[in-house]
């Protein structure tokens, strides 16, 4: 049986190492054309041939794979006038690999069964250096069997696929890598310019950390550049740092479990990414980002009145005297004035006497 061809969209850091494992396994892979002309020209070299258009990918492909940067440009590629959707057939397979909001995972992958066409979700973890060795780990979210099949091509470019469960079930767990791998860089970035501010060696910090609980890779990726010994890692970029972020907080936003830790780790990246668009997370350590203003602190309840209180307030005041406080004086000093009797009560109380 002939192998599958390949249509690959997003041959960059990641995607180049994919293509070129793909192409040396004995695939036929198509590209599509990329703004990045290195690594396009380098896999042309070896092998592959180059598409105008998604449309035209999908037409001269059997497999179509996915390697882009966000949800957005994923809809884009599919839907444009000369989309992906153009070129796809009934029994073709797409396969996945992007970091994607999972809401939008179904939605696609709703649409293409409706065509007949199969959908996978296979983000991907590690760097692009085990991208170019072929050692990429992979989370899969969808039909077992169809995993099965897909094997072949998987394995020319992963080391370990781990299923995840249903559809949508890889990109939720990518979600949840990410989210703990770019907190963990946000904190080695913090505590880098902490130990610096307050005099102490970070080198110290990085030999102490290295030997305790606190150890992480993220740590031993980011300390050469820290410490100036390297570029350091990783090669990830912080707007799509940013990214990742804002479609966690959505998945734990809708499952009930957003916490500070997601929503300031959020600030953090979205700052970094604004200060330096076209920085990657090994950048982070050199970038003050400021904190976020405080929460103004809600208005206090009003206590409740009791009842007898309330009658009290609602009562009507007794009307002060118009009369200036000297005349008040002069009016208590002169005696009383009686008022004279009404005619005929002077004889009643002599009757009364005798």
């Amino acid at each position: 049986m002939a192998q599958p061809r390949i249509g690959f969209l997003g041959a960059g850091l990641m995607g180049h190492g994919m293509a070129k494992n793909l192409i040396q396994k004995g695939f036929e892979v198509t590209l599509l054309a990329h703004r990045n002309r290195k690594p396009i020209e380098d896999l042309l070299a070896k092998g592959a041939k180059e598409a105008k258009s998604p449309r035209d990918v999908a037409a001269a492909s059997d497999v179509v794979i996915l390697v882009l940067p966000s949800s957005k440009v994923i809809e884009a590629v599919m839907d444009a006038p000369d989309g992906l959707r153009k070129g796809l057939r009934a029994g073709m397979t797409v396969i996945d690999c992007s970091t994607a909001d999972p809401a939008s995972t179904m939605k696609l992958a709703a649409s293409l069964k409706g065509a007949g066409i199969r959908f996978i979700d296979a983000p991907l973890a590690r760097t692009p250096k085990e991208a170019e060795e072929g050692r990429l780990n992979l989370m899969l979210g969808g039909d077992q069997a169809l995993a099965d099949e897909l094997k072949p091509i998987l394995g020319a470019f992963c080391e370990n696929v781990f299923p995840c469960g249903a559809l949508g079930a890889g990109h939720k767990m990518k979600l949840l890598n990410n989210f703990m791998a770019m907190t963990h860089a946000a904190t080695v970035a913090e505590v880098a310019r902490t130990t610096k501010a307050v005099g102490l060696s970070f080198r110290t910090l990085h030999e102490i950390v290295s030997k305790g609980g606190a150890n992480s890779a993220m740590l031993q990726m980011m300390a050469p550049k820290v410490l100036g010994e390297g570029p350091g890692g990783p090669l990830f970029s912080l707007p799509n740092a940013s990214k990742d972020y804002g479609y966690y907080a959505a998945m734990a936003t809708q499952a009930g479990t957003l916490g500070p830790l997601a929503a300031g780790g959020r600030q953090i990246f979205l700052a970094a990414a604004a200060a330096m668009p076209d920085g990657i997370v090994a950048d982070l350590p050199s970038i003050k980002v400021p904190l976020p203003p405080a929460p103004k602190a809600a208005p206090a309840k009003p206590k409740p009145v009791k009842r007898a209180a309330a009658k009290k307030a609602k009562a009507k005041p007794k009307k002060a005297s118009a009369r200036k406080p000297a005349a008040r004086k002069a009016a208590a000093k002169r005696p009383a004035v009686r008022k004279p009797a009404k005619k005929g009560a002077t004889k009643k109380r002599l009757a009364k006497r005798r």
